[in-house]
């Protein structure tokens, strides 16, 4: 990690470095210790609000996922310190009471590391970073924990990489813990209060262009046919049981199709035989028939 990035990552999250040095600012961030449930400090413990506590968590734990990048399981910092990958894991699930699943954030982690990215001009890995879509909002220098643990428009990074990951072939689990984590952060960022108390400039932070806006929302909601016992297909095109192949559809496509317009999921409530389910979820309530088919590639 650069000077520059240790510098960026200390103004932004004051309290971090002492929380893992020493007592001082010890509500702060997310003791890591053996016992995994006790890694974010509880509001209880501390005073500290839950959002703050979950603020805390996500940043100290993509500051370790920036260290970790590319540089295998553990890193050994300046001062001794030792960080090892898992603590990256439960301290990100922790902030949004997740599973840990190792795997999927090492795969994040690699593909976002600058020195192992291809960019679209062709150039060569490293440069012209600007322009890949995963990077378009980030600063020169900057560790990637401070942009997507604050910026409310970093789900859509996350969806858009597991999407990508699960279309080109890659391991479906960790793609699907990826899209997790995108809503969690997606609920959380909605909420006024979890906002950040100054919004990244515009200018600095281009948002994401209307090519990868489509591509983050398609994979956010699946539709299931209760009448064929399978899920819709692209551009509402037939039924397939390989929830690889079906289609994904953004909020407003999934409602209209499943004939509501209600909030939340499994929403059934206009038509019974159609039902819109967030894609992170879809894979839980239908794990009997989906679980054999996460791999599958196969046509519908």
């Amino acid at each position: 990690m650069t000077t520059q990035g240790t510098e960026a990552r200390r103004g932004e999250t004051a309290g971090l470095d002492a929380k893992r040095d020493g007592p001082v600012g010890a509500a702060d961030a997310p003791q890591t210790t053996d016992n995994r449930e006790n890694i974010v400090t509880t509001s209880e413990q501390q005073a500290v609000p839950v959002a703050q506590e979950q603020e805390s968590a996500l940043a100290t734990a993509f500051y370790l996922l920036d260290t970790l990048a590319g540089e295998g399981l553990s890193q050994t910092c300046d001062d001794g310190r030792t960080i090892e990958a898992d603590d990256t894991v439960h301290a990100l699930c922790s902030a949004f009471y997740m599973e840990p699943d190792v795997g999927w954030y090492r795969d994040l982690a690699a593909e976002l590391a600058p020195a192992s990215l291809p960019c679209k001009s062709g150039e060569g890995a490293g440069e012209d970073k600007g322009n890949h879509d995963c990077l378009a909002k980030r600063r020169p220098g900057e560790p990637m924990f401070i942009l997507l643990g604050r910026d409310p428009d970093a789900w859509q990074i996350v969806r858009a990489w597991a999407a990508r990951r699960l279309n080109a072939g890659g391991d479906p689990e960790h793609s699907l813990q990826g899209m997790k984590t995108a809503n969690a952060m997606r609920e959380y960022a909605a909420d006024p209060a979890n906002r950040p108390v100054s919004a990244p400039d515009a200018s600095v932070y281009p948002r994401l262009d209307a090519t990868q806006t489509r591509e983050a929302e398609l994979v956010a909601y699946l539709v299931w046919s209760n009448e064929h016992k399978a899920w819709w297909g692209k551009d509402r095109c037939g039924y397939t049981k390989i929830i690889a192949n079906a289609g994904r559809y953004n909020r407003a496509e999934a409602l209209a199709i499943a004939g509501t317009r209600d909030g939340g999921w499994q929403l059934n409530k206009g038509n019974p035989d159609e039902i819109a389910i967030p894609e992170a979820d879809a894979v839980d309530q239908y794990a009997e028939i989906t679980a054999a088919q996460l791999n599958a590639r196969g046509g519908a």
